[in-house]
């Protein structure tokens, strides 16, 4: 990696990992064929857009072209980005918290798992408990250990069979004794995230 990790940095990782994708077009330029790589991101909360488009101009000097209509932020020509944040093939599979976040100070990891819980976890309506589901194993096993590392206890349950697809998932769990740690913590930046855990944590009290 060519750049100081920051934490928009870690944040833009998370957003793709989480609700981003990697697109590569091709086009003709001088009798050429060339490859556009473009990052997208989904997110119908302005707030994360708004972050997001902020992060790109702090971190890489790069303006995002965000699309209300589709509700998508893209940045076109960010091959060596891509490259540098270890992410050229992203998918919901194979999506991996990298060395260069994994290893960095805890301001970092606290930034990167507030971003991917923004768009992927979920404050539980019926428990005291927040949840994040996916079909990667493997990147939720990496948040279990970045959570233990902050003293905030979760668990992997799973596998589950998806009712549409022959798809397995997994559902990473942080229970009620440490959502007040999470809080403090990590916490949320979509208001409605933060309204449930008040809620929750109002009820705990």
């Amino acid at each position: 990696m060519d750049f100081h990790i920051t934490p928009e940095i870690a944040r833009i990782h998370a957003h793709i990992c989480g609700d981003g994708s990697i697109y590569i077009s091709r086009y003709k330029r001088n009798h050429r064929v060339r490859n556009d790589w473009t990052i997208l991101y989904y997110n119908s909360c302005p707030e994360l857009i708004s972050e997001f488009i902020d992060d790109f101009k702090i971190a890489f000097n790069r303006k995002s072209q965000y699309r209300k209509k589709y509700i998508e932020v893209r940045v076109s020509g960010t091959k060596h980005i891509i490259q540098n944040l270890e992410i050229p093939f992203k998918s919901s599979y194979n999506w991996f918290i990298p060395d260069f976040i994994f290893n960095a100070k805890d301001s970092i990891v606290v930034n990167w798992i507030r971003a991917y819980f923004d768009d992927e976890a979920c404050v539980s309506k019926d428990r005291y408990e927040i949840k994040v589901s996916s079909i990667n194993i493997f990147g939720l096993n990496q948040i279990c250990r970045l959570l233990s590392r902050l003293e905030i206890k979760s668990k992997i349950r799973g596998p589950y069979k998806n009712k549409n697809s022959n798809n397995s998932f997994w559902v990473l769990v942080i229970p009620k004794e440490f959502l007040k740690i999470y809080d403090n913590k990590i916490g949320f930046l979509h208001p409605e995230k933060i309204v449930r855990m008040e809620e929750k944590l109002v009820r705990l009290a």
